[in-house]
């Protein structure tokens, strides 16, 4: 019994000479911690930041001038005109004297003529039809027309037609000026008959020919045996 005992004695003392003490973990704090031969001071880590300063600058756009429309001139650009013509005929008391013509490129034209419509649609109608009909020029001619006789008589120079190399074309009546109809005795009309020409640039133009019907009375009847014909040279 007693050898039992000192047995498990032994054996008990055995296993306590075996186990191994958990070690114990000291905490410093890192600022306090002492400088010795197995534990040196910690280092400090300082980290440096650098703060880059975001500079918000409003910029005011300067105001952008507005162009000012071109100057609008009397005349529309690269117009010919060949002034005082006086070249005049009669038919059965009724005079046309053909007294300029006018010679008109189309495309700086019509951006003269949009300019110097401002508001006015049937204006601009009218620039907008004649630029997008095709042609390239415009003739202008500028007539008077006086009936010297004591009846009323009709008479149609915009209605006339104009012969210009191998091209032939009748007055444009919505372009041109009241220069046709009914003139009762003694009546006197002056204005422009145009042409749109399609085939003939504006400086080509050399060598036009105006003609218009023959007079007539209220019953129809022709007061001349042909019309007239107007061979223009210009300069």
């Amino acid at each position: 019994m007693r050898a039992r005992f000192l047995i498990v004695c032994l054996l008990a003392l055995a296993l306590v000479g075996c186990t191994k003490p958990e070690p114990t973990t000291l905490v410093y704090p890192t600022q306090e911690c002492p400088a010795c031969p197995t534990c040196p001071a910690p280092q400090i880590a300082r980290e440096t930041v650098i703060v880059r300063e975001t500079v918000i600058v409003e910029v005011t756009p300067l105001p952008t001038a507005t162009p000012e429309p071109p100057a609008l001139t009397e005349r529309p650009p690269d117009q010919l005109r060949y002034e005082g013509l006086a070249m005049s005929q009669e038919r059965g008391g009724v005079t046309i004297l053909v007294k300029d013509v006018i010679v008109t490129p189309v495309e700086p034209w019509s951006a003269w003529a949009l300019a110097r419509a401002g508001d006015n649609i049937m204006a601009k109608s009218l620039v907008e039809r004649m630029a997008g009909s095709g042609a390239i020029t415009i003739i202008g001619i500028n007539i008077q027309v006086t009936n010297a006789t004591e009846q009323t008589i009709g008479v149609y120079p915009n209605q006339g037609a104009l012969v210009i190399g191998n091209e032939q074309v009748d007055a444009d009546m919505f372009a041109s000026d009241d220069v046709g109809g009914d003139f009762l005795a003694g009546i006197m009309k002056e204005g422009t008959v145009a042409f749109l020409i399609h085939r003939t640039a504006a400086p080509d133009v050399r060598q036009i020919r105006y003609t218009v019907s023959a007079p007539s009375d209220q019953r129809f009847n022709r007061l001349a045996d042909s019309g007239y014909d107007f061979q223009i040279s210009l300069p």
